[in-house]
């Protein structure tokens, strides 16, 4: 069994200290990027840098451009905001769970409060990714070794701002500013800037609608609320919101579930990190073509706007990776007025049927495969499990259902 794990070595004291209990709250305000006269509350010094510039450190457990995982020898991955994330983003998660699924976040809770948002830019390349406070950290000490604000970030941010890793006495600096908390998390591309940014000339512009589609919410200005999603093979893709898509899962919600807002649109796939624009068969992993996770829905005449997970691609291609043979997919991702016929055809009600087809199906959430009658194994089971998967089902006597349902905090096996 292969499966790729990538340690990562800490640099700095900091990411030891990044998991520790939240310190309290002393009220303090303002500051400077020096920390010389400052009290450290609980392990942490607690006052913004007034300058807005820190040394950029990593740490924690993330997952990388190519789909492998970061993991981290001096820090437990279970971040201090916890309790606050599965509030939201992180539900029914494990600690490090919620950081592979998140990727994009920092420390420095005790200045900003979890879970807050923050825009982190590297001056020297212009690099802009928003970031989530996940965690508390670094410690006193740390910042005292350098007399300097110091923000940890997770190893895909500082892949992504640098190129490398950075420890504090690297003295790499980025600027750090606090924005809305409904920002979306991951790079910031030409394409996501603020309207009127003067820097249209590095805008890749909008590919050239088909004739008579009503398709003006594609265009790059109204993606500017959605993430960039990076797969396995290193591609980007541009989201893009669908009010029509996203009104179709009202009757497929669970409590406190909310319907996606942004969806990969297949007329339009654009990489705005390259420049590029994708046609279906462009390759999310090493063994994967887009088009073998969605083709069923395009194929059919469901629609165009699909979901696919990149942490739940990077599973699927260590699983095809560990067995060494051809994978192939049966069934990706399902809208719901796809998983509706689907449900009708097998039990007569389009809402779905207990025990035999899910109203809420992992489908509809783009980090559900069903794999062929070869597949149908307690081994391959166990595998999926093994490679990333939550929830790994030998269904109806025909195919191997594999996902990655936040619900199960375990790997859970039918």
């Amino acid at each position: 069994m292969r499966i790729q794990v990538l340690s990562v070595a800490l640099v700095t004291l900091g990411a030891m200290l990044a998991c520790s209990a939240p310190p309290g709250d002393d009220g303090a305000v303002g500051g400077s990027a020096s920390i010389s006269g400052q009290t450290c509350t609980n392990g942490y010094y607690t006052q913004p840098a007034a300058n807005g510039v820190y040394y950029a450190t990593d740490f924690g457990c993330s997952i990388a451009a190519d789909g492998s995982h970061y993991t981290d020898p001096g820090d437990n991955c279970i971040p201090a905001c916890l309790s606050t994330a599965q509030q939201s983003i992180c539900a029914g998660m494990s600690g490090p769970d919620c950081e592979d699924a998140v990727t994009w976040y920092s420390a420095d809770a005790a200045r900003f409060g979890c879970m807050a948002r923050l825009r982190v830019t590297n001056p020297a390349n212009g690099k802009v990714a928003i970031l989530a406070a996940l965690d508390y950290g670094p410690g006193c000490s740390v910042e005292d070794n350098v007399d300097h604000a110091v923000l940890d970030m997770s190893q895909r941010a500082i892949e992504y701002l640098f190129g490398e890793e950075e420890g504090s006495t690297d003295r790499a600096s980025v600027d750090v500013v606090a924005v809305a908390s409904d920002t979306p998390l991951g790079p910031v591309t030409a394409t996501t800037q603020d309207a009127g940014a003067a820097d249209s000339a590095t805008t890749p512009p909008p590919p050239t609608p088909d004739a008579g589609a009503a398709d003006t919410a594609t265009t790059p200005d109204a993606a500017a609320a959605c993430p960039v999603l990076t797969f396995p093979s290193g591609i980007s893709l541009q989201t893009y919101p669908d009010a029509t898509t996203s009104a179709t899962y009202a009757d497929h919600l669970s409590a406190g579930q909310t319907a996606p807002l942004c969806f990969i649109d297949t007329n339009n796939l654009l990489d705005p990190v390259a420049n590029t624009t994708y046609d279906l068969t462009v390759n999310v992993a090493t063994h994967f073509e887009l088009e073998e996770l969605v083709g069923t829905e395009v194929s059919e005449g469901y629609g165009h706007f699909v979901l696919v997970s990149p942490p739940a691609v990077a599973s699927l291609e260590a699983f095809r990776e560990s067995l060494d043979v051809p994978v192939t997919i049966n069934s990706g991702f399902r809208s719901p007025k796809h998983q509706e016929a689907v449900c009708e055809g097998i039990c007569g009600d389009p809402l779905g049927c207990a025990g035999t087809c899910a109203n809420n199906s992992r489908h509809l959430w783009g980090d559900a495969f069903d794999l062929p009658l070869s597949f149908y194994t307690t081994a391959d089971e166990n595998l999926a499990c093994t490679v990333g998967f939550k929830f790994a089902y030998l269904e109806a006597g025909t195919h191997l259902h594999i996902d990655q349902n936040p619900a199960y905090a375990t790997c859970v096996t039918e």
